[in-house]
């Protein structure tokens, strides 16, 4: 069931299922004031999280969110070559970090592959536990 045309309006009808479990708007602004999080194919985001993920998405379109992908990782990579040379911070590595953790969630939301990844990650994970389990046993 869907509500009236509130802001979320989009988002539900372009995700499908990750919003059509509020009934109305009451209810979603309840659930957003508590940050509760919803969760669709796999990816779980705070309520408010996603809807500014993909505002961002519509806002500046999908051309330069993916040159902003490109220039965030290209900053994270200047903040830890600084640091290695005695300069900068490891506060601003964690700032990068974030900015380049936000952009990956829109890149995901892109190219809609969150599942994908997910189990990519994992297989990814796994393979380097057992390089790890591999090298601890001879």
């Amino acid at each position: 069931m869907r509500c009236c045309d509130c802001e979320f309006r989009s988002l539900c009808d372009e995700t499908e299922t990750v919003l059509t479990a509020f009934v109305s708007c009451d209810k979603r602004n309840m659930l957003l004031a508590a940050n509760t999080v919803v969760s669709n194919n796999g990816r779980t985001f705070a309520c408010g999280d996603l809807s500014i993920l993909t505002r961002a998405i519509k806002h500046f379109g999908r051309e330069a969110q993916e040159r902003m992908m490109f220039e965030e990782m290209s900053e994270l990579q200047k903040a830890i070559c600084k640091l290695s040379r005695g300069k900068g911070s490891i506060d601003d590595i964690a700032q990068e970090i974030a900015d380049v953790e936000i952009m990956l969630e829109q890149m995901k939301i892109l190219y809609q592959c969150e599942e994908s990844a997910a189990l990519w990650k994992h297989e990814k994970l796994e393979r380097l536990r057992s390089l790890l389990n591999k090298g601890r046993d001879e």
